[in-house]
């Protein structure tokens, strides 16, 4: 692990693009150091580790395999606490988002939307912020989800740890997944989901198959069961089939996709205006998709950027979001979001 330290550290020190990331219960830590003088390519041009934002106009980035020097060691085993993280919230910040959450049940009441995912930046100030620190704990914490670090000299540094697959392809045989409903979840007690929530997880599966048909010759969809990330549950709905053989690039399935219900809304065109219209930041690469693309053989392994922060030497700016539907309140959505922090706020603990 110390080589693996060293050479990331010198990598950002010198603001050259990285990304260390390991596979959801993977034993190894992967890598790609970018070389210097690498001139930028269509990030679908070939193998490599693509990050890609929430607005489609935006720009995507890559770090291309070809061009990078590759590192591999096992995933530190290092086992870390767990602490309920303690974080003052002001009351302009509640105000503010059980507004924005208060008018998107009114316009889905008036059935312009079925589903709206609202969401919101929270910046906390670090002390003696180390990069070294914040690989062992965030690989350390999170082995069953998808974890990173990402820099860039464009975007900034970046990580996360998150549960929910955007699509992974092997031979044309796809699978992906729908997530919805969160809740904390305690040793000992029976989950109740609320109607809401099973009818959030429902919107979610039904658009995602939708979105795929016309790309596919096989659809099936899975029982939907309860599925932990850290310290929280959600409902889940795996989908698997076959894409079409010739005519069906990745870049389209995966356009066909994004934005998909569980970051978006229901319809898409009309939760995206109204997430313009009210949300007043950007959202930048939180909720947008990152993961392992090689184009030239149709495969990919992509997650949906959840759970994650943007790292400044000085401060994390932390994303965190909900589905609204006509059975939200206000008030709930509110502590879902205090809850989902949660995830960042422990890889961040001494830090803060």
């Amino acid at each position: 692990m110390k080589d693996l330290f060293d050479r990331i550290t010198r990598q950002y020190e010198s603001n050259r693009p990285f990304v260390v990331y390991n596979t959801p219960k993977g034993s190894m830590l992967k890598a790609y150091l970018q070389k210097e003088g690498v001139v930028p390519e269509d990030p679908y041009a070939r193998k490599g580790f693509l990050f890609a934002p929430f607005q489609k106009e935006q720009k995507s980035y890559a770090i291309h395999q070809a061009y990078s020097e590759e590192l591999e060691v096992p995933i530190p085993k290092k086992k870390i606490p767990l602490h309920h993280a303690v974080f003052p919230e002001t009351k302009e910040e509640f105000d503010r988002y059980t507004a924005i959450v208060s008018l998107a049940l009114a316009t889905i009441q008036e059935s312009k939307a079925e589903k709206i995912v609202l969401s919101r930046k929270r910046v906390l100030e670090l002390r003696n912020f180390s990069l070294q620190d914040t690989i062992m704990r965030l690989f350390s914490l999170y082995p069953s989800a998808f974890c990173y670090l990402w820099f860039h000299p464009e975007t900034g540094l970046w990580c996360g740890a998150t549960p929910e697959v955007l699509l992974a392809v092997r031979n044309h045989h796809f699978t992906t997944m729908a997530l919805a409903g969160t809740m904390v979840a305690a040793t000992g007690k029976v989950l109740q989901w609320t109607q809401k929530e099973r009818d959030e997880q429902q919107f979610v599966t039904d658009a995602i198959v939708e979105a795929l048909q016309p790309h596919t010759t096989q659809l099936e969809t899975s029982n939907t069961y309860n599925h932990h990330a850290g310290k929280l549950t959600h409902l889940r709905t795996d989908i698997s089939g076959e894409l079409k053989s010739g005519g069906t690039s990745l870049r389209e399935v995966v356009q066909a996709l994004h934005p998909t219900p569980a970051v978006c809304g229901l319809p898409t065109a009309e939760a995206l205006a109204f997430i313009d219209a009210v949300e007043n930041y950007d959202r930048s690469f939180y909720t947008g998709y990152l993961g392992i693309v090689n184009p030239h053989e149709n495969e990919a392994q992509l997650f949906v950027n959840l759970r994650c922060m943007q790292l400044t030497a000085v401060n994390a700016s932390l994303y965190v979001g909900g589905g609204i539907t006509a059975e939200s309140d206000p008030k709930a959505e509110w502590e879902e979001t205090r809850n989902k922090l949660q995830t960042m706020l422990q890889v961040l603990h001494p830090l803060l």
